[in-house]
């Protein structure tokens, strides 16, 4: 980390993680979705497909809202393009797998997922 770096650079304090802020959202099931004061709620995003643009509150919500028991709602930027995701299952091995092989596509149309997920886990620091 950077000595240049103000204190609060990324992080959010104890205030702005209060539940009763505006900047919370409940998604249900005692989950919730916190933003900085920064962030801006209504930020639309897009499937990366052309599709139907939404706000990242109605993606929280619409995710609460869907009957399967798993289910994911991503956004991605790559290279300044921005593309979205969203899977639900009763499966939830079919939910991460979907996820994965998406995800993995996105980063590198050359490779198949396999190669760049095996590429990503080799290079990934997870003893955090």
């Amino acid at each position: 980390m950077s000595e240049d770096l103000p204190y609060d650079e990324g992080v959010l304090t104890p205030e702005e993680l209060s539940l009763e802020r505006d900047t919370v959202d409940d998604l249900g099931e005692n989950r919730f979705l916190v933003r900085s004061e920064g962030d801006d709620s209504s930020a639309v995003l897009t499937d990366g497909r052309g599709g139907v643009e939404r706000s990242s509150s109605e993606i929280g919500s619409d995710l609460a809202d869907t009957p399967q028991p798993h289910a994911v709602d991503i956004a991605l930027k790559v290279d300044g393009e921005v593309a979205r995701h969203r899977a639900s299952s009763s499966d939830v091995r079919e939910v991460f797998a979907e996820l994965l092989t998406w995800y993995a596509t996105q980063l590198d149309d050359d490779l198949s997922p396999e190669a760049t997920l095996r590429l990503m886990l080799e290079h990934a620091d997870l003893e955090r």
